[in-house]
């Protein structure tokens, strides 16, 4: 028969990853400190944004360059 519940409250496991983060903000684990995540998690959504920014306007150049081609 499948668990009806998760096997640790969310409390627990919320508490757990705080003390992982706490260790490596503090250099005493290896990996990403809190600031270095959040840096990466803003670089990825810049570089998400610019990236459809530039598919927006090669499109748009391609657009322009077939009107002036029928000019």
């Amino acid at each position: 028969m499948p668990r009806t519940k998760p096997p640790y409250p969310p409390e627990f496991r919320a508490e757990a990853v705080r003390l992982a983060q706490a260790g490596i903000d503090a250099g005493e684990r290896e990996g990403l400190t809190t600031d270095e995540r959040e840096e990466l998690r803003r670089l990825r959504r810049d570089n998400r944004m610019l990236r459809e920014e530039r598919e927006i306007l090669k499109e748009a150049a391609a657009f322009f360059a077939r009107e002036i081609g029928h000019l």
